[in-house]
């Protein structure tokens, strides 16, 4: 790393689940205009490109479009916002609240390994202990930014 020698990297392009963990939060914090949250998403750099159709997926998937679908009201895909289609407007559904700003994680916590150069002083991050139990020596990763900071 300190030489350079590391692999190019890539943006994530509409990764929708992050989408879908944000916009949870963000209906629980106020009220929105469902073309007013499409302007907002579509100037974050991942999702410059977004479909409106696309973005309706997830407001459908969040809104609980396929909960039936995939087991009902204990399944994953339960409603977890209003979505007004008449007037275009998204709210928190009661009881859906997080119990704080660490809900806002696309990673669940879980114990971390810290990753440290071959001088063993210089700290350049953490793997997740999942991550590490499933991956094998000689296995290409990237670090990246912690996966708690919320985007808002």
């Amino acid at each position: 790393m300190l030489e350079g020698d590391v692999e190019p990297t890539s943006a994530p392009v509409n990764p929708l689940d992050v989408l879908a963990q944000q916009i949870v939060p963000w209906s629980q914090a106020e009220e929105w205009s469902v073309p007013e949250l499409y302007r907002l998403v579509r100037q974050a750099y991942a999702y410059r490109d977004l479909s409106e159709t696309a973005f309706h997926g997830v407001l459908d998937m969040l809104s609980g479009k396929y909960a039936s679908v995939a087991g009902g009201a204990g399944s994953s895909l339960r409603a977890r916002i209003a979505w007004d289609r008449h007037n275009q407007r998204l709210a928190a559904l009661p009881g859906s609240r997080p119990a704080g700003p660490q809900q806002c994680r696309h990673h669940p916590d879980t114990g971390a390994y810290d990753v440290y150069l071959a001088d063993g002083k210089t700290r350049v991050g953490a793997l997740d202990e999942e991550f590490i139990f499933e991956t094998r020596p000689g296995d290409t990763f990237l670090l990246g930014p912690t996966p708690g900071g919320c985007w808002r």
